[in-house]
Parts: C-alpha cells; structure tokens; sequence
C-alpha cells in the first residue's frame, strides 16, 4: 500500500504542476485570449501646473484603470493594455478626489489593435485634453517609422543630421505623420524658426516605430526625446518619460521564459519523472511483492 499511496501523492503533484502552469502561461500573456488597444498619458503644456490624470473606465466616476499623480510637463508614461471600448480620460488637481468633477476631460473609444497617446495639450491660457492615434502598423523589411509630436511653442523643422527631411514646419501641438527612416545610430537636428538648434543622437532599430517629442524649457531652449510607439520583438509598445508609471508585467517578453513559467515547467517535469519511476519500480516488483504493496 505504500507504493500505492506515493503514486496517488505524487499523481496529486503532478496535477498540481499542471494547474501551476496554466495559471503562469494566462498571467504572462493577458493579450492571448482577447484582442484589445494601447493607451498612454501625457502631459504636454509648457507650463508649471501639475495634474493628476486618469484612465477610467466607461465614464468619468468609474473604475480607474490608469492614474498618474502629480505629473508635470514633459511626462509620458507607458502604455497600458485595455479591452476595447469607451474609456473616460479625466485631468485634476494634484490630490483631488478621483470623483471630483474633472478640470479636463475627453472621451476615448479604444479600438482592437490600436494605440493611443491621450494628454493635457496646448498653451498655458488654452489647454485642453486631446487625443493622438498612434500607428502601431510594423514596417516591413529592414526599415523603421518615426514621426514628430510637437510641445514646443513655435514652428520647426527636423531633419537627420546629413541626411533627410523629417518633418518640415511643424507647428504648436502638431503630432506629424509616421514615416520611413533607415535603421542605425542617427543624429537628430531640431531647428525651431528663429531660434537655436538642437540635436538628440538616437538608436533606430528595423522593424519599431519611434515618436521623436519635442519640448521647452523655461529659458525657451529646446529639448528631444525619442519614445518607442511599438517594436517587432514585443507586443506591447514601451517607454515612457519623466515618469515610473504604467505598462503590463512582463512588457513584450516571451511568455514562456518568464521565471514563474520555467519554474512551473521545471515542477512538471520533476514530478512526471518521479511518477513514471515509482509506476515502472512498481511494474517489475516481483507478483507477490505487488501483491503486498
């Protein structure tokens, strides 16, 4: 009976091991069993007024599924992966109450398989909440899609340095069309109109689609960041700026090769082997050593 009763144990822990598994592979991949999009939030008016945003769902007063606090100029934080449908973007005073009437707000429908950069945009005496679709469409073959989101207050051109046009004047709180760029270290030279230059040396990979942001400091200097909207390699586009918030556990990666997931496989194949050997012992026992057992 004590061979019998080792085999149901370890039996019980293989099925245990199983539902481990199971259970890692649908938290490493909250996208399989559904489609959805991508929404990120951003503060873009050049002014010192902070703001807490959120993401909520359906309306105004519901279930937050994003919130920023406190954020600043410059910010953008990562995407985060929501169901489609109709979300709620709310913008309050730092500390308010999440059921406040908001100071700005903007209704937002996600729809599967897109991406959307959705912020506080415009001039210190004219914000308003605004939304940017973002193309999350790959480039095929060995080349890379960059556009320009503007939150300088004047016109300007980007080009690559001895290389070609970007973008040609673009405006106050214009976000640019994606286009073709070739991969490789680039040098990227903003020229506002009347004003300094300034460059950002940037890493272009084939096959990701890149959001080239442009801001002001207080002196009226021009600054660049280079966000990634979406890469071949992952399935959720990442980088934010100016803030640690946002994004889904394991970003892009493989969910196979999540530690939890190889962990779980390894428990598997342990109690596989030790079951399959105790029912092998058990088959070449002698009959009457069986029979005791």
């Amino acid at each position: 009976m004590a061979v019998v009763s080792l085999t149901r144990r370890l039996v019980a822990t293989l099925a245990v091991a199983v539902a481990a598994l199971g259970m890692s592979l649908a938290a490493a991949s909250p996208a399989a069993a559904a489609g959805g999009g991508y929404v990120r939030l951003a503060h873009l008016v050049p002014d010192k007024i902070a703001c807490d945003m959120y993401l909520q769902l359906h309306s105004v007063s519901g279930n937050v599924v994003k919130f920023l606090p406190s954020v600043k100029y410059g910010t953008i934080s990562d995407y985060v992966m929501v169901p489609a449908g109709t979300y709620a973007v709310a913008m309050r005073g730092p500390g308010a109450d999440a059921k406040s009437a908001p100071v700005l707000s903007t209704v937002l429908t996600v729809a599967d398989g897109h991406a959307y950069t959705v912020g506080r945009m415009g001039s210190p005496d004219h914000a308003e909440a605004r939304i940017i679709e973002d193309d999350r469409t790959l480039p095929t073959g060995d080349q890379a899609k960059l556009r320009v989101v503007q939150a300088a207050q004047r016109t300007l051109n980007v080009t690559v340095a001895d290389g070609p046009v970007v973008a040609k004047d673009v405006a106050f709180t214009t976000a640019t069309a994606y286009q073709g760029i070739e991969p490789g270290t680039k040098t990227l030279r903003v020229q506002p109109a009347g004003g300094q230059a300034t460059s950002i040396q940037t890493t272009i990979t084939a096959g990701s689609i890149y959001s080239l942001l442009i801001l002001q400091g207080d002196d009226g200097k021009l600054s660049a960041a280079v966000l990634t909207d979406a890469k071949r390699s992952g399935t959720v586009p990442h980088g934010g700026v100016n803030t640690g918030g946002g994004g889904t556990a394991n970003p892009g990666g493989n969910p196979l090769t999540s530690p939890t997931t190889v962990a779980a496989l390894l428990l598997v194949i342990a109690a596989a082997g030790l079951t399959g050997a105790v029912l092998i012992g058990r088959r070449y026992l002698p009959a009457a050593d069986r029979a005791r057992r």
